[in-house]
């Protein structure tokens, strides 16, 4: 199976998702941040520039018009997400934007607004966010001890102040704080995902993201080895040490996580949802990476066109520079086979075929050497087996818990 460049141009063309580097700027200085030098960055190594109107507003006006013509078709809704750094540094923009497409957008036509963000300044600008039904992702990663991590640029910490803004925005607006503000929480050596959890539970009534801090081109000066904590390992630690609350806060089991891998890749029968009926013996292409704009068209502050806002910088499929869009579908499909066909031969021989999560721009793709952290051989097959019966053996109601967990 070869991607075809036509395929990845009408991606481009009907995408439901923009996501904007609004800023590479920010208020903080995270210990764990991408952006610091922890990880491998290409290009500059100061990246505090603001996105500009003339490259924001070349992308929208090609997808305006297309916007008008899709009201005859399937699409009538689109997503704009502002990312950084801190968006908020550069609100000036965000309003800008929101202006524009509010005033070109078809009146049939629904746009969503949403945006990541550290929650530093939202006191300043959440009157605006509400009268507009922005939709709102803050990252806190729990009580002040778990949250240390997360410090400003003189090395303060800022649980006290995020904490107090977002307690006075729940007084204000409740009902707005419950339906468009989530949060997600990098978990990390000062922290459990139980503690967390509850954390949350108990201040905010919410269940946040739990999320990893990356491990992927870490740099030699990296301190990220002192901070990382595996979440699955976290789980099983407090399943083992703390049952009552593991339940409590239904916390997603890893034994039940673990029989749902098992059943996705081994049974034949396994159906997530009704629209997988017809993609049973449907081939798939290695790796989990999505194809190119099949969910999202990320833009960076430099003009870069990236399929999403998880990928490094050093591979752009296209750029906006120079008063144009400068992108190759035929370039990026070549692209693409290529790398899909350097890791057919070990994704067909691996056990995680079918339940792979792996993009393949997490791990060293353009290495000479094929491998893969995740990689198990199918001859392992009969280890998950064994260990499947054995969970369903010393706990049968696991079982109910595994064929309930997407109803």
């Amino acid at each position: 199976m070869q991607i075809k460049k036509e395929l990845i141009e009408e991606n481009f063309k009907r995408i439901r998702n923009l996501v904007i580097e609004v800023s590479e700027n920010c208020n903080l200085a995270c210990l764990y941040c991408g952006l610091r030098d922890n990880y491998i960055q290409p290009g500059s190594s100061e990246r505090n520039k603001h996105m500009d109107w003339d490259t924001v507003k070349l992308l929208l006006d090609y997808y305006i018009p297309l916007w008008h013509f899709e009201l005859s078709g399937f699409m009538q809704f689109f997503t704009i997400a502002f990312y950084g750094g801190e968006p908020l540094l550069n609100f000036e923009l965000i309003d800008k934007i929101y202006q524009y497409v509010e005033k070109n957008r078809p009146i049939d036509f629904s746009v969503h607004y949403e945006i990541t963000t550290n929650g530093m300044l939202l006191d300043k600008y959440i009157d605006y966010f509400v009268s507009r039904n922005f939709v709102l992702t803050v990252s806190l990663d729990g009580d002040k001890r778990a949250n240390s991590f997360r410090v400003d640029k003189n090395g303060l910490e800022s649980f006290d102040r995020l904490q107090n803004i977002l307690i006075n925005i729940k007084e204000k607006y409740p009902k707005y704080f419950a339906e468009n503000i989530s949060f997600q929480s990098v978990i990390n050596s000062r922290s459990s995902v139980i503690d967390v959890f509850a954390y949350f539970k108990e201040v905010f009534n919410q269940r946040p993201l739990p999320l990893q801090v990356s491990m992927f081109q870490l740099s030699e000066k990296t301190e990220i080895h002192a901070i990382y904590k595996n979440i699955g390992d976290d789980l099983r630690l407090s399943k083992q040490e703390r049952k009552e609350d593991f339940v409590k806060f239904a916390l997603r089991d890893p034994d039940i996580s673990y029989l749902e891998f098992y059943f996705k890749e081994f049974s034949p029968y396994y159906i997530f949802n009704y629209s997988n009926i017809d993609k049973i013996n449907e081939k798939r292409l290695p790796t989990a990476t999505c194809l190119p704009f099949t969910y999202k068209v990320f833009l960076t502050v430099r003009g870069l066109i990236l399929p999403c806002e998880r990928v490094g910088f050093n591979k752009p499929l296209g750029h906006v520079a120079k008063g144009k869009i400068d992108i190759d579908f035929q370039q990026i499909a070549d692209f693409y086979n290529q790398i899909f066909n350097k890791y057919r031969s070990l994704c067909e021989t691996c056990i995680h075929t079918t339940s792979c999560d792996k993009c393949f721009y997490h791990i060293d793709y353009l290495s000479e050497k094929v491998g893969c952290s995740d990689y198990e051989s199918i001859l392992l097959k009969e280890k998950h087996i064994k260990r499947a019966k054995e969970l369903l053996m010393q706990n049968k109601e696991t079982y109910l818990a595994l064929i309930n967990t997407n109803n």
